[in-house]
């Protein structure tokens, strides 16, 4: 029998490419939260973390309906505010999972993990607001784009009063777009370009994929933001979605010695729910 001598050097240390899922779990958390475009808005709710149970019921206020023509001297209608009680139950999510073998880190252009991290968040991320945007979508209170893909000023004021009076700009968290809907916004009056804002104060809001604003409102854009072909419009309020959190990002590795391979798998245990009916306008094409 012939054995081969294997010198044991700092490129070839098994340990150098061993991942710690705690910390790789915590690496991921963190490039989730700069990934997320549409759950950003969202609250998050973390009763269930460490907790038996897995469906979440709450009160759910519901919209009184559209103002309608009245005739004077007659008497207006009332309606009695209601809640109706609603249920969403958390899921599990996971992104692809990856294999890092050691001799990738050896032969290979970056760092495997970081780019492992970076990938399987991205995964999670667009997961995640593809959840906030399913949710939102559920809201009752609707308006009509004359065209999909092309908004007007008239368009989105008449969406806004749909709020009724209760419209403040410090309540309303954005007005969500497709990127087909840029070009709209750009030629538009009451339309400010983020380049022309200051990050002082209240002159200028910076958030993920923010463009501008409207009147006020940071205007967002998200690719994520396609339905059956069609781009809808959304206008939130602070307070229209939460995220239930079962627990964090949880990182799980599998280590084949015989390979000197490790595969990572990335899951997560959440719920997605629209606190508010009446906090969320959609705009969409009626054709």
């Amino acid at each position: 029998m012939t054995y081969t001598n294997v010198t044991n050097t700092a490129n070839n240390s098994v340990n150098k490419n061993l991942i710690v899922p705690e910390v790789y779990s915590g690496l991921v958390r963190e490039k989730i939260a700069g990934k997320v475009i549409v759950s950003q808005f969202a609250e998050t709710d973390t009763t269930l973390v460490g907790q038996p149970g897995e469906t979440l019921v709450f009160p759910q206020w519901t919209f009184i309906g559209v103002a309608a023509d009245h005739t004077p001297g007659t008497k207006m209608d009332t309606t009695k505010l209601k809640q109706k009680e609603a249920k969403t139950t958390i899921k599990m999510v996971a992104a692809p999972g990856i294999e890092i073998e050691d001799s990738d880190n050896l032969v290979a252009w970056g760092n495997q993990m970081n780019e492992g991290v970076a990938q399987q968040a991205i995964s999670m991320a667009l997961k995640l607001d593809d959840d906030c945007i399913d949710a939102l979508l559920t809201a009752p209170v609707t308006s009509v784009l004359a065209n999909d893909g092309a908004v007007t000023f008239d368009e989105l004021v008449e969406a806004e009063t749909l709020f009724g009076d209760d419209f403040n700009v410090e309540d309303v968290d954005a007005i969500i777009i497709h990127s087909c809907y840029k070009k709209s916004f750009i030629n538009m009056n009451g339309f400010v370009n983020k380049d022309m804002t200051y990050v002082n104060g209240d002159a200028g809001i910076q958030r993920n994929n923010c463009i501008g604003s409207f009147m006020g409102v940071p205007v967002v854009v998200t690719d994520r933001l396609v339905r059956s072909g069609k781009h809808p419009i959304i206008i939130l309020k602070k307070g229209a979605l939460k995220i239930i959190s079962k627990e964090a990002p949880f990182v799980e590795t599998a280590r084949d010695a015989s390979l000197r391979s490790t595969k990572v798998y990335c899951s997560d245990f959440y719920a997605v729910a629209l606190m508010k009916e009446d906090a969320v306008v959609v705009l969409k094409a009626s054709t």
